[in-house]
């Protein structure tokens, strides 16, 4: 039942990084159609209009999955304690990589967030032609409807960021790591 459940966890990490592979080159076709400059700004935000809602019906599609490997991260740390109280510290080392693993699955689908959050520096950099107000002031429209936009990779419309999954790690390692100098599982003497 181990290797079933970790082939299907690999399986869905795999298939979940290379949907936010997907996601980020959405981003960076839709970066490279704004810098290229022949496109209205008008026809811009519909685009990502569009790009937006997929993000969320991916992230929707998603988030059960997400869950599962934070819920199975915990859990993985656990047990690892109570293999390691027992002696079968060696017999736990497979769970013990995918623990460490499964991490970078929430990192990967966190950079996307990341990436979006990141477009409107690009678009503020954007030169409109000299003295051209109106241009100047649809670009500044977009860059604010580019932050007011929520877009990324959400778990039950809580956005997932790079912070967010490095609290995650921090907090489950600190816990278990309490857990374990309390029961004497870390015993150092």
């Amino acid at each position: 039942p181990f290797a079933v459940s970790t082939g299907v966890l690999c399986v869905a990490g795999f298939w979940q990084v290379r949907m936010s592979h997907a996601m980020r080159l959405i981003i960076n076709d839709w970066s490279g159609i704004l810098l290229m400059g022949d496109t209205q700004c008008w026809h811009l935000k519909m685009m990502w209009r569009l790009i937006s809602g997929l993000f969320r019906k991916t992230s929707r599609a998603f988030e059960h999955c997400y869950t599962a490997f934070c819920m199975t991260t915990v859990s993985i740390a656990f047990a690892a304690l109570w293999d390691a109280r027992r002696g079968l510290v060696l017999e736990s080392l497979a769970s013990i990589v995918l623990a460490c693993l499964l991490p970078g699955v929430l990192i990967v689908l966190a950079s996307t967030t990341t990436a979006c959050k990141r477009l409107p520096t690009l678009v503020s950099l954007v030169q409109p032609a000299e003295d051209d107000v109106v241009q100047d002031t649809q670009f500044m429209d977009l860059i604010l409807f580019l932050s007011f936009s929520e877009c990324g990779f959400f778990v039950w419309d809580t956005c997932v960021t790079l912070g967010l999954v490095q609290k995650f790690i921090y907090f489950t390692g600190a816990i278990a790591g309490t857990i374990g100098f309390q029961t004497g599982t870390f015993n150092f003497q």
